[in-house]
């Protein structure tokens, strides 16, 4: 966090963790000519000064916070879109993603909850098209019981609405037919997989815990039914070698996925991760 003063000046403050009381905070403090030295989860700039304030971590209840205020959504014709976030952090450990190591634990609103917001979003803005952003919607773990619970709720209220979800390959675990065609009944039009890999060397460096057989399997599931599929997928990274790039165009090509968008792809270090602090360790950045 302090980093980020340092090298990019045209950025005064920095907000710690989960930012909605700290961030509030911030704009009283700013209105009412305060001390920021008072404000948890803050670093700023003082001068030519970077100070950071005691930042603990305080995991909310994702329930209990207000719901985003849209009023700057503008519907855009029939491609509207509003994002909902249904939890935080992610149970797994992928070695390139920074999601775990910024929010620790995983964390996960009601489905109740979470339709209410979309009743919300349908009465004020008319949009009926979701895009859910969690790191991966069969948390926590590989389970298909939000899936189940959300599908049923939505075919029970009758809304109508199309929604859109990331998932692991490891759900093809847990996930059968007639759940997935529930799924696809109450609204779920799109989905993202995140495959990664198609080779055995790569899904280790990636710390995968879906296998290549399993990444292929649900892929294909999701092929059956009336859904846009897309893929995550890492092509090129530093320890590539032809062997591996030989491997995943072999994997694209079962899935009828060898498109450029995915045979370019490359691997983004992000600072702070596992496989960072690996590239790092082998002189690599």
């Amino acid at each position: 966090k302090e980093r980020i003063l340092y090298d990019i000046q045209d950025i005064d403050y920095v907000v710690c963790y989960e930012g909605e009381y700290a961030f509030y905070n911030l704009i009283k403090t700013l209105q009412s000519g305060g001390d920021l030295n008072s404000v948890e989860n803050l670093v700023f700039r003082k001068a030519n000064t970077v100070i950071a304030n005691t930042c603990s971590r305080k995991f909310l209840n994702l329930d209990e916070l207000p719901f985003p205020n849209r009023q700057l959504l503008v519907k855009n014709g029939i491609f509207s879109l509003a994002q909902i976030s249904t939890s935080r952090g992610c149970t797994k450990h992928c070695s390139f993603c920074s999601s775990h190591e910024f929010w620790k634990s995983w964390r996960g609103r009601s489905m109740n909850n979470v339709v209410e917001e979309m009743e919300q979003i349908i009465a004020e803005k008319s949009i009926k098209l979701f895009g859910m952003v969690d790191s991966s919607f069969e948390d926590p773990g590989i389970s298909i019981h939000k899936l189940n619970t959300l599908s049923q709720i939505l075919l029970n209220k009758k809304l109508g609405i199309l929604y859109l979800c990331y998932f692991r390959a490891d759900i093809i675990r847990e996930l059968n037919k007639s759940d997935l065609a529930r799924m696809v009944e109450s609204g779920l039009f799109s989905v993202f997989i995140g495959a990664e890999t198609g080779n055995e060397e790569d899904r280790v460096l990636y710390n995968k815990t879906a296998s290549i057989s399993e990444a292929i399997k649900a892929i294909r599931l999701f092929q059956e039914y009336p859904l846009n599929v897309s893929i995550g997928f890492i092509n090129f990274n530093p320890y590539t070698t032809l062997d591996r790039l030989r491997l995943n165009i072999e994997f694209l090509s079962k899935i009828d996925m060898a498109y450029y968008k995915y045979i370019y792809s490359k691997y983004i270090a992000y600072y702070g991760t596992k496989l960072y602090e690996t590239l790092l360790s082998d002189g690599l950045i």
